[in-house]
């Protein structure tokens, strides 16, 4: 049999578009008794290999430059934030030692002046005998220090004592000293060191009379040029004065310290004279104490079970000098112009110098932390931490990150070559499909000559069959499409009520084929809606044609009505029961089928899910394609439905959309 060149009904019959939807083999069955007689011949012609399209799509892939360095710049971050981090901490502790360490120093300077204030009220005490009395005997003084339990109350006061000055007369020989010296029961026997001077002084009461205060008595501290300078500074100003460092006289053994004095000045008749010459003319003596300056440290630091800080005292401003006491185990660190010394060891990092008037004697204090207290090793295991979870946590978002980009990477080559592979190999699975409805409705059409019976009913199983493939394809490409974000969304004005109409002529032969009258009510719907007309046809052409499908015999009701905004969306759909943004238009599709259950109706939005029971030849595609859709022209698609009373698909759609969308 001989076919006319130049038709190719594979080649020449229309594409099937992804707007079909599911709805595409009802518009083919109605229109396939339409299609006029004529003879053509299929081109055998290859298409295009899917394969080489396919490669071609892998080719074209390209990443972005910076995904491939995000972990490292992930890794870098983080150990830049670790570093800060690191030296924040760090900067904490040290601030924190710093704070404890500051707080340490200012509490034992005010020990140290609040003790020295202390022992300066005791020798004011025992100045007041002597103003009540021209003449205080050696047992009354000591019964007055014997009271004061020095040993056990005022640890580190050596002992109180009173130096008198010696009215020898002109005549000055040692038999008048002896006697000026005995005055009062004095247990001293003579002045010493001998010799002669202009003015002598001699102690002649020191309690408690121990052996190195028995060492002392007699002693002439006028004749020593630093007690002497303290003893006449005391003696002009009223005030008391403390020496500089001396040896004390007191120091007879091995265990020997460096000490200084303490004189407060004693005038004749118990006051202070106004002036200078007059001071030195009342002068009678002075009441002083003695202090071994480890004692007196001992005594005021003594009951701290565990010292916050080092310090050592120096006379003076110099502290490169010896000092007076220095801390046991103290570190040294030297201190010149007022400056920090530049150290890099940890307890002598914090230094404070602290001056104080002692006696109208300048002491520096110069303090540092104990190695113990400063926790550097607290301060370097913290530190250590942070950084090392830093690392780690550095390590482990590099490893995830590099990670999520590979999987980024192969997630989007995955759906970018399905995609084009889905494409490609549609349209390659389109072509021989429409071959073989061309040739089947050319067999139909008597081209090739008359069938038989059963010829033409296999012949229209056959066309059956590859309708529902078409169909199959027309779905994937569209699924396809959306989910590589390729649907592109096109709107224009849209007079709804044509639209509705040629709906309802497209789908009206598949209608009346399965005994479905269909209802048209459009009373309360607006005139125009701005949408895109070929993706809101394809929704409503297959929620129809599952209606028809599902209803067959009975009607099938097809609805529109306006939503102001705010309304209620009539839908059962995904999430929550949700309101319009804005004035919407709301397109419901009623059959009069066998209902849906309530565990069912949003599992039928879900790809390849078909209910038990349902008539076979879906694919599964289409609401889950139309629900899509649906969202993406600014919409909703859900349903309302109960066993044996039907369904009500219901889609709303926005009354105007903005111009184009690409999903």
């Amino acid at each position: 049999m001989s076919v006319p060149p130049h038709a190719d009904p594979a080649r020449d019959a229309p594409d099937a578009d992804a707007s079909s939807g599911s709805a595409g083999a009802g518009a083919s069955a109605a229109s396939a008794s339409e299609r006029p007689k004529e003879r053509v011949v299929l081109d055998d012609r290859p298409s295009v290999s899917a394969h080489a399209v396919f490669m071609s799509a892998a080719r074209g892939l390209r990443r972005p430059w910076w995904r491939a360095r995000l972990p490292a710049f992930m890794l870098a971050g983080t150990l830049l934030l670790t570093v800060a981090a690191s030296s924040f901490v760090l900067m904490s502790l040290h601030a924190s030692d710093a704070a404890r360490f500051d707080n340490a120093v200012q509490s034992a300077a005010d020990r140290v002046s609040g003790r020295f204030d202390t022992y300066v009220a005791l020798l004011y005490g025992a100045r007041g005998l002597f103003a009540a009395s021209d003449d205080v005997t050696a047992a009354e003084f000591g019964a007055y220090v014997d009271r004061l339990e020095l040993g056990v109350h005022y640890r580190g006061v050596r002992g109180i004592g009173f130096s008198r000055r010696l009215d020898v007369g002109p005549r000055v020989d040692s038999a008048a000293l002896a006697r000026a010296v005995r005055r009062d029961g004095s247990p001293a026997t003579f002045v010493w060191p001998g010799g002669v001077r202009d003015e002598y002084h001699a102690i002649v009461y020191l309690e408690p009379r121990d052996a190195r205060n028995r060492a002392a008595l007699g002693y002439d501290m006028h004749t020593d040029p630093t007690r002497r300078d303290a003893m006449d500074r005391a003696r002009d100003t009223g005030l008391p004065a403390a020496s500089g460092v001396v040896r004390l006289k007191q120091e007879i053994d091995a265990d020997e310290q460096s000490g200084f004095l303490v004189y407060v000045p004693v005038y004749t008749g118990g006051v202070t004279p106004a002036d200078t010459a007059a001071r030195r003319e009342a002068l009678r003596g002075f009441v002083y104490a003695p202090f071994r300056g480890g004692d007196l440290f001992a005594g005021i630091f003594g009951s701290e079970k565990e010292p916050r800080v080092a310090f050592r005292v120096f006379d003076g401003i110099d502290t490169t000098s010896t000092p007076l006491y220095a801390t046991p185990g103290a570190p040294v660190a030297h201190v010149a112009e007022g400056r920090r010394a530049a150290s890099a060891d940890e307890a002598t990092r914090l230094l404070s110098v602290v001056p104080l008037d002692v006696g109208g004697r300048v002491w520096t204090l110069v303090f540092t932390p104990l190695p113990e207290t400063t926790a550097s090793t607290r301060n370097t295991l913290i530190v250590s931490a942070v950084a090392l979870f830093g690392l780690l946590l550095g390590a482990l978002l590099f490893q995830i990150t590099a990670a999520e980009v590979r999987a980024r990477e192969s997630a989007e080559r995955s759906d970018a070559l399905r995609g084009r592979f889905f494409a490609a190999m549609s349209h390659e699975l389109r072509t021989p499909v429409n071959a073989v409805l061309g040739y089947n409705d050319l067999l139909l059409a008597g081209v090739y000559g008359p069938l038989s019976s059963t010829q033409e009913h296999g012949i229209q199983r056959s066309q059956r069959a590859a309708r529902h493939l078409l169909e199959l394809v027309n779905d994937v490409l569209d699924l396809s499409k959306l989910e590589a974000g390729k649907t592109e969304i096109v709107v224009e004005p849209v007079k709804l009520e044509e639209l509705l109409e040629d709906l309802l002529v497209t789908i009206r032969p598949l209608a009346e084929e399965r005994g479905c009258e269909l209802r048209l009510d459009g009373t309360d719907c607006v005139a125009t809606v701005e949408t895109d007309p070929r993706r809101l046809r394809q929704v409503l052409l297959n929620l129809l044609s599952n209606a028809t499908k599902f209803g067959a015999g009975h009607p099938v009701e097809l609805r529109c009505a306006r939503l102001p905004h705010g309304a209620p969306v009539p839908t059962r759909g995904r999430g929550k029961r949700r309101r319009t943004a804005g004035d919407a238009l709301l397109i419901e599709v009623t059959d009069h089928g066998p209902g849906i259950a309530p565990a069912d109706q949003e599992r039928i939005f879900e790809e390849f899910v078909q209910l038990p029971g349902a008539t076979p030849g879906g694919t599964g595609l289409g609401l889950p394609i139309s629900r899509r859709l649906a969202e993406l022209l600014g919409g909703s698609l859900g349903v309302t439905s109960a066993p044996g009373r039907g369904s009500t698909f219901c889609v709303t759609i926005p009354v105007t959309l903005p111009t184009r969308r690409t999903r």
